[in-house]
């Protein structure tokens, strides 16, 4: 547990990993002042992680800042391997100033297995400058040998957006599975998906979607235990 500290001028805040068969369970929370010039928070799955890893956790009500030229997210979930990720992250905010990457960051890759539940709810994410992506990134696979899962629940977000970049972005490639939490669309639509993002997060109004082989498909997200 991480909770009630501040950071200011480091690369990175906190960094939670977990390898082989680890099983892992962290809450970063009520974090007010994390100012620093890459990355925020990151949770890692490693590449070498096998079916029986747990990584399992909460990021919840922390301020994270990215000063201008920041090379990384505010909040990064980066799952590979083949355990099993599954994270809330809710009622954060982010400042993404100028940086060269997205506020908000998930991502499964180098994997033939495993998946990444992911609830992304309540949070703001304030991003200006002419640098950043996205406000808010979600992307599955980016190989072909890639055939993970991330799911995702996501709602109730804001975005404060001052640049060119879109609120968010979801991406599904090759041979990945894109699964959205309580969706009753067509999968390859692209405007199904962005009604989807956009019918549940008010708060945003610019979606970027983009599909692959397997499209986007509908499923009940799996969230930490309280």
């Amino acid at each position: 547990t991480i909770t009630g500290s501040t950071s200011t001028e480091n690369n990175d805040f906190a960094q939670i990993t977990a390898d082989g068969s680890a099983t892992v369970t962290f809450n970063i929370a009520n974090n007010a002042d994390i100012s620093d010039t890459n990355f925020g928070i990151t949770v890692f799955h490693a590449t070498t992680s096998t079916a029986t890893s747990a990584l399992t956790g909460t990021i919840d009500n922390n301020t994270v800042t990215i000063p201008v030229g920041g090379l990384g997210s505010g909040i990064r979930l980066a799952h590979n391997g083949a355990g099993t990720m599954t994270v809330a992250v809710a009622d954060n905010t982010v400042h993404y100033n100028n940086g060269f990457d997205s506020g908000i960051f998930v991502r499964t890759n180098d994997g033939s297995s495993g998946s990444c539940q992911a609830t992304v709810t309540g949070n703001t994410v304030n991003i200006d400058g002419f640098n950043p992506l996205y406000a808010m990134e979600f992307i599955a696979g980016s190989l072909i040998s890639d055939t993970q899962t991330l799911c995702l629940d996501l709602a109730d977000n804001t975005v404060n957006n001052t640049t060119f970049s879109d609120d968010v972005r979801l991406r599904q490639r090759d041979n990945s599975t894109f699964q959205l939490h309580g969706f009753a669309g067509n999968g390859f639509s692209t405007a199904d998906v962005a009604s989807w993002v956009t019918t549940n997060n008010p708060g945003l109004t610019t979606v970027s979607v983009s599909m692959q082989t397997n499209g986007f498909s509908s499923a009940t997200c799996t969230s930490p235990a309280p």
